[in-house]
């Protein structure tokens, strides 16, 4: 993401290796945006204290206030890619937990994110070019479903005719 390169920038600029962001910055020359989200999710898992103590030196604006600075509806997700970490298929539905979602850890994450949503009050729903059924039949292997009403989840098929796909 652009706040990410602008945080790599900002470290190699004041030409401070703080917390492994030269290792980091390898690991993502040259990955595809996969490798690249794994690395700084790792990144972040592996120094997020240090990170947080450190926030406005590592030249991010101070938070202005505790309160929430939005009050969201909906919150539209794009599944493959998104909640999902490939674009998914028929094939990946048996084994949907690691196939699909990255695992039970990471399938543990978005059910608090998702759970975290709904307690501020958004609708979830997805809009995607992938198939709806195929949607649905994977967050219902992982356990995500709930979390989705079935006309709030969009695929190829709600399309119109004249929509690429």
């Amino acid at each position: 993401s652009s706040a990410t390169a602008n945080f790599v920038q900002y470290v190699l600029a004041t030409q401070v290796d703080l917390l492994g962001i030269q290792e980091l910055q390898r690991q993502l020359s040259g990955s595809n945006a996969v490798a690249r989200n794994r690395a700084v999710r790792g990144w972040l898992k592996e120094h997020k204290r240090e990170v947080l103590e450190r926030w406005q030196e590592l030249g991010f604006p101070a938070a202005e206030t505790t309160e929430p600075v939005w009050e969201a509806k909906y919150v539209v997700f794009d599944f493959d890619g998104v909640l999902a970490v490939k674009e998914v298929g028929l094939m990946d539905l048996e084994q949907a937990v690691m196939r699909a979602f990255g695992g039970a850890e990471r399938v543990a994450s978005l059910q608090k994110c998702l759970v975290a949503l709904a307690v501020a009050g958004a609708g979830l729903a997805i809009v995607s070019r992938n198939s709806k059924h195929i949607i649905l039949r994977a967050l219902r292997a992982a356990g995500l479903d709930s979390h989705f009403h079935g006309r709030l989840v969009f695929g190829w098929e709600d399309y119109a005719e004249t929509m690429p796909k």
